[in-house]
């Protein structure tokens, strides 16, 4: 089975909140791409950020001789999120969990973790006819992956968990719309990415997949992990790192909800569920199905908090009189991205173009 680095599981407390990012960089029989991520120059860092200082790093090779360019990003400060699974599915890309209690009636959304994924990526890099592990010669299916996580450097993040009383219904929309937050700045290791490891994954029979993994970290501090709902803009619990000097205050109230006034449509979104090809079969309209008529729809859709799709509208439809537009729109709502936040509010109101290509398979 394919995987990216296991995350072992583990947390203390967060008196000292110093964490490590690891990034994993899988590019089979290559070099890592010499292409790097745009890096904000100000501000709070986001998830491209922190791949781009990743891949700054494993292009300029620093050693002895040469300085380490992420030195610019000591003391930075980073927002990320990630959605939570179900407990028990089988998905290393993510380390927070919830589960459902029937007989009370409550929801648990659950942290028990030492590594914090930030972002996932597997790309095909190709096929070549190759000798697996076993010495038998195969067809090999080359893959490139990128992972970013963060890792601790100390046990010194105490485990997180809520349980909020919840029907089935609320449990259901619950499950589907909490995510967790993480907020914090870079710390100073020497540099912003201590070092890096390889791991060549070879294939075998029953698998032929190889992947060449390399694994690079960047020592960080932790100030707050928290669950937010974002269909309320509640917290529903956090842990945070005290300042030694500063004295308690109680923060200003926030809104729930951010409303953009002017919408920005986003190029690059990071879906949580698009529809699957069972899905485009079962809303196929059926006058086109039955003629063997093939279409293509692009839509643009409303971002809600929660990162669901509203207020579509159709902005091209081929061929136009096969109702694949009416189709399209039906669909939208098996649509998800992850959700959008600033300074930890939900932000509501951007817009996304979606493209939806109308098959029918071939006999």
């Amino acid at each position: 089975m394919r995987a990216a680095a296991a995350i072992a599981l583990a947390f203390g407390t967060i008196l000292a909140g110093q964490l490590a990012i690891a990034a994993t960089h899988n590019s089979p029989r290559r070099h890592p791409s010499s292409a790097t991520t745009p890096i904000a120059a100000t501000g709070t860092l986001g998830t491209p950020d922190l791949i781009g200082i990743t891949q700054l790093f494993l292009k300029s090779h620093p050693d002895a001789f040469h300085s380490d360019p992420t030195e610019r990003f000591v003391g930075r400060h980073f927002h990320i999120t990630q959605y939570v699974k179900e407990q028990g599915a089988n998905d290393e890309r993510v380390d927070s969990t919830w589960s459902y209690d029937k007989v009370n009636r409550e929801i648990t959304f659950s942290l028990y973790s030492s590594s914090l994924h930030v972002m996932f990526n597997s790309q095909p890099a190709g096929t070549y006819t190759g000798r697996n592990a076993f010495g038998v010669s195969v067809r090999i299916h080359a893959y490139r992956d990128v992972e970013v996580v963060l890792k601790p450097a100390q046990a010194d993040i105490q485990a997180l968990s809520v349980t909020v009383p919840a029907d089935p219904n609320e449990g259901l929309i619950l499950s589907n719309i909490v995510y967790l937050a993480i907020d914090g700045s870079i710390a100073d290791s020497g540099g912003s990415v201590e070092g890096c490891d390889t791991n060549d994954d070879k294939a075998t029979i029953d698998d032929p997949v190889e992947e060449v993994t390399t694994t690079c970290s960047i020592a960080v501090n932790i100030d707050r992990v928290a669950f937010v709902d974002p269909g309320t803009g509640q917290v529903l619990k956090e842990l945070t790192r005290p300042s030694p000097s500063a004295p308690e205050v109680t923060p200003a109230p926030q809104p729930s909800v951010i409303s953009q006034s002017v919408p920005i449509v986003i190029s690059q979104p990071d879906w949580l569920h698009r529809p699957s090809g069972d899905d485009i079969a079962t809303y196929y309209p059926e006058r086109a199905s039955r003629m063997g008529v093939s279409g293509y729809v692009t839509m643009r859709c409303t971002i809600t908090a929660a990162g669901t799709v509203t207020a579509c509208e159709i902005t091209a439809e081929s061929p136009p009189d096969q109702e694949f537009g009416s189709a399209a729109l039906r669909l939208a709502r098996l649509f998800k991205m992850a959700p959008m936040t600033s300074d930890g509010v939900p932000v509501a109101g951007n817009q996304v173009i979606i493209p939806i290509g109308f098959q029918l398979p071939r006999d």
